[in-house]
C-alpha cells in the first residue's frame, strides 16, 4: 500500500512549513514538541487503516465456489409446479469436514405437498434449507429441482424462484408495506395486503395506527417477535415463489396464530413447501 509514506511526507511537510513561519524560537520548540507528540498516533491510524484495506483486498479478491452475481448457469421454464428431491445426500460444513451434518438423506416434495422436517435442534433441519437455497452444496449425493440438479442452474435466477422464511426474520428500517414489498418490487397495495391475510398479520397491521405505512424500526425493533415471523411469512408469499422454505418460521407464534398459519398459506398454495419444526418439550 502507498498510503504510509504519502501520509508520513505530508505530516512532516506541515512540521516544516510551521518551523519556517514561527519567528519566536520558544514558540517553535513548543510547537516542534506538540507535534512530535501527534505524530505516533497519526501514524499508528494510518497503519490500522493500511491493515484494514489489506484485509479488504483479499476479500474482494476471493472468488466464491457458489457465485450469485455470476451469470452461467441455466434458466428454466417452468411452466408447472416442480418437483424437489434429495437423493442420496451426504454433507459436511466446511469447518467441520470430519462432523457429517447429513448422512444419506432423500426425500420428495411433490407439486402441491407439504414435507415437514421434525427433529432436535442440530438434527440438520436448516441444513438442508440451505442446500435447497445453494448457500452450500453437498458433499455427495444430489439436490433436484423439477429433475434437474440444482448446481446446473443459474443461482441467481434458482433464488429467486424460492421463498424463504428463518426463525429469526430480518426487517429493514421502513414501512411494513415496503418490508413485504421488497421481495416483489412489482407488488400492489392488494397484493401486499392478500400476502399479510394469508399470513394472519393483516388485522394487527390495520390496527397500527399508520396501518401499512407504520415503521417497523432498525431491525424491526418496533414489532414483537411473533409479528415479524407473520411480515417474513408475507413477504415470502407475496412473491408467488415456486417453493416455500419455512424453517421454524412459526417458533414465536402462539398456538392459535400458527395454526392460523398453516391454514391459510397452504391451502391456495400449488407448489411444495418444505417446512423444519424443532421438537417442543412441556
Amino acid at each position: 500500500m502507498g498510503c504510509t509514506p504519502l501520509c508520513t511526507c505530508m505530516c512532516v511537510s506541515t512540521i516544516q512549513q510551521r518551523k519556517r513561519k514561527s519567528p519566536n524560537p520558544i514558540n517553535d520548540k513548543t510547537t516542534n514538541t506538540l507535534q512530535s507528540a501527534q505524530v505516533p498516533p497519526a501514524l499508528a491510524a494510518v497503519q490500522g487503516g493500511q491493515a484494514a484495506a489489506s484485509r479488504i483486498m483479499r476479500l474482494g479478491a476471493r472468488k466464491p465456489v457458489i457465485d450469485a452475481s455470476s451469470d452461467d448457469g441455466k434458466i428454466m421454464e417452468i411452466s408447472s409446479a416442480p418437483q424437489l428431491s434429495f437423493e442420496n445426500v451426504r454433507f459436511a460444513y466446511p469447518t467441520r469436514g470430519d462432523a457429517e451434518v447429513l448422512k444419506g438423506v432423500s426425500l420428495t416434495v411433490p407439486p402441491g405437498k407439504t414435507l415437514a422436517l421434525v427433529g432436535q435442534s442440530g438434527s440438520g433441519k436448516s441444513t438442508i434449507v440451505q442446500l435447497m437455497m445453494r448457500l452450500y452444496d453437498p458433499t455427495a449425493g444430489c439436490v433436484r429441482l423439477g429433475g434437474e440438479d440444482v448446481r446446473l442452474f443459474n443461482v441467481r435466477w434458482l433464488r429467486r424462484q424460492i421463498g424463504l422464511v428463518s426463525q429469526e426474520p430480518v426487517l429493514f428500517s421502513a414501512s411494513v408495506f415496503e418490508n413485504v414489498r421488497i421481495a416483489c418490487r412489482e407488488a400492489t397495495r392488494d397484493d401486499v395486503e392478500e400476502a399479510c391475510t394469508k399470513a394472519s398479520v393483516h388485522d394487527f397491521i390495520k390496527g397500527l395506527p399508520q396501518g401499512y405505512d407504520t415503521m417497523c424500526g432498525e431491525g424491526g425493533s418496533q414489532m414483537s417477535g411473533g409479528q415479524k415471523q407473520r411480515i417474513a411469512i408475507a413477504r415470502a408469499v407475496v412473491s408467488n415463489p415456486r417453493i416455500l422454505l419455512l424453517d421454524e418460521a412459526t417458533s414465536a407464534l402462539d398456538a392459535e396464530s400458527e395454526r392460523l398459519v398453516q391454514v391459510r398459506v397452504p391451502r391456495p398454495w400449488v407448489h411444495p413447501m418444505l417446512k423444519s419444526t424443532q421438537i417442543r418439550r412441556g
